[in-house]
């Protein structure tokens, strides 16, 4: 029996017929281009780029030469189960390890390929084609071999129509999450350009520790729940994804979390990552953390968790705390001296409490929003597959 695209009039096709992969080579250290993008800029499942690096401001490496126009789609080789389709809006650079694809011909619309590329069998078919295991990349000759159902120029019209109008109801979410965002940090950055009086964090903690280096392992009997970097999200911690550990029992005494301990992330790819926060609140028994992640303990006399955590993420305290990142090996760190270092304006206690009370409205009303963002995404990854998988 005839499939629904086949009774439609579709035709299979082999990615590698109707996409060519572009492999314009440009010198980031002589050309007129501006922006690189590296892996760490692009999100999993979201197809605009929201981040970039500046050329020049880093140290790239030879692998940074090629060259994306507007309109060209991006795609990450490895990890492909992330997902990393963007379609540019700028010109740039990337590195090789990056497919820049655009329409071999007019037989396919541009505006429908990142999401043929965002289809649950496109997926399936790029991880299973996949080389290695540590660092998993693909080939461009076994992405050429995918067969999947094109549909005629009307019917892709049609649907890319869909699929964008879905986008842009989920970008309107994306950007009142942002002003919302924008407005706590004027708000936290007014109160804390008050005439308080300022210690540094050292004086104010009473523990401050790296996590434990050991390897995450599979879920037994002995092993324990441990958080790392994907856990601290959104300004608090995701016990979604779990990873597990193996540790002797006074490692687990060294590293186990209690309610009220603050998390900051030290080391990242992305520079926006390093110096996320996130308080603990309620994680399953014996929970560590790991040693991407740092991990402070408040004097609580002088100082609440929660409003530490929220002058950490102001803009005025992370202007300092960027200075104290370094850059190695393709990774930007924060220690803990860097962190011991910073001035932290210091009202009583009391009314640090009562500040954080005042951020909780609007902190609820980003969480809600956040909701309509998932609800969304959600509804746009189902009409991918519902509307290209025929």
């Amino acid at each position: 029996m005839a499939s629904k695209a086949q009774q439609k009039g579709w035709k299979k096709v082999f990615f590698g017929d109707v996409v060519r992969n572009v492999k314009d080579n440009v010198d980031p250290q002589t050309c007129s281009l501006e922006r690189y993008i590296a892996g760490e800029h692009m999100q999993s499942e979201d197809i605009h780029l929201r981040q970039w690096g500046i050329i020049g401001d880093d140290y790239l490496g030879p692998a940074f030469h090629r060259k994306f126009t507007k309109g060209q789609v991006l795609y990450g080789s490895r990890r492909t189960y992330l997902k990393k389709v963007a379609l540019a809006d700028f010109d740039g650079i990337t590195a090789n390890t990056t497919f820049v694809l655009e329409p071999q011909d007019n037989s396919l619309l541009t505006d429908l390929l990142p999401f043929i590329m965002l289809t649950d069998k496109f997926t399936e078919h790029s991880v299973r084609e996949s080389k290695g295991s540590v660092n998993p990349y693909i080939n461009w000759k076994d992405i050429a071999k995918y067969e999947f159902p094109l549909p005629p120029k009307d019917e892709q019209r049609r649907i890319a129509d869909v699929l964008w109008s879905a986008d842009e109801a989920n970008e309107y979410y994306i950007t009142v999450k942002d002003d919302l965002n924008q407005l706590i940090d004027s708000v936290t950055t007014s109160f804390l350009s008050k005439s308080w009086s300022r210690k540094t964090l050292d004086s104010l903690l009473y523990d401050i520790q790296y996590g434990t280096s050991n390897r995450i392992s599979e879920k037994t009997e002995e092993s324990v729940p441990v958080l790392r970097i994907p856990n601290v999200i959104g300004g608090k911690l995701d016990l979604s994804d779990l990873g597990w550990i193996v540790l002797r029992n006074e490692e687990k005494k060294k590293y186990k979390l209690d309610e009220g301990d603050l998390l900051i992330v030290r080391t990242n790819g992305n520079p926006e990552y390093v110096g996320r926060t996130a308080v603990v609140k309620r994680c399953p028994k014996d929970t560590v953390y790991a040693s991407y992640l740092i991990r402070l303990k408040c004097d609580s006399k002088l100082l609440h968790p929660e409003y530490l955590h929220a002058v950490l993420q102001s803009s005025l305290i992370k202007k300092t705390l960027r200075h104290e990142i370094r850059s190695s090996a393709g990774n930007y760190n924060l220690n803990t001296q860097g962190i011991k270092r910073q001035n932290i304006p210091l009202p009583p206690v009391e009314i640090q409490e009562s500040f954080v009370d005042s951020l909780l409205t609007y902190q609820i009303k980003s969480e809600e929003i956040q909701k309509h963002i998932e609800k969304l995404k959600n509804l746009k990854a189902t009409l991918i597959n519902e509307l290209l998988l025929q």
